[in-house]
């Protein structure tokens, strides 16, 4: 069975790096919908727009930034320990610049990452607090390419 992991660095915090994994246990861990993939979207410049021929043509490409997406589980054995890992996972998210290790089995990838987007998927219900647990979903903003 292939595992999949999300590791964030937090050398800028003085922390060890934030792993969000697939092991069912673990404080993070990623859904079953929980790891896309950035996508590619063209930066186009076009020369300037002529009143009398109709479009423009580009003169330029280059790959605009892209973002990374996620779904994790963050669970804990209290309500006091559910908020101290929302609030580690926060601060990880809220680096200016990071960068965020993809592995896919033994194939990994290294994103250069920005200050994240990231709530809750669905509302607290009592078996949320009940169990300590919350679903959010997280999209990181990364450069075009991976280093």
């Amino acid at each position: 069975m292939t595992t999949a992991t999300v590791t964030i660095d937090r050398t800028s915090l003085g922390k060890a790096p934030l792993v969000i994994g697939s092991n069912p246990t673990g404080t993070y861990v990623l859904t079953d919908k929980g790891l896309g993939r950035p996508g590619v979207t063209p930066r186009l410049v076009f020369a300037a727009d002529s009143p009398w021929v109709d479009g423009s043509v580009p003169t330029a490409a280059t790959r605009a930034n892209s973002e990374l997406p996620l779904e994790v589980h963050i669970q804990a054995a209290s309500a006091s320990a559910l908020a101290a890992a929302k609030a580690d996972l926060d601060e990880a998210l809220w680096q200016f610049t990071y960068t965020v290790t993809v592995a896919e089995g033994a194939n990994s990838v290294t994103w250069t990452c920005y200050p994240a987007a990231h709530g809750l998927t669905d509302v607290v219900s009592d078996f949320n607090v009940a169990d300590f647990f919350e679903v959010w979903g997280i999209t990181i903003p990364v450069y075009p390419v991976a280093s």
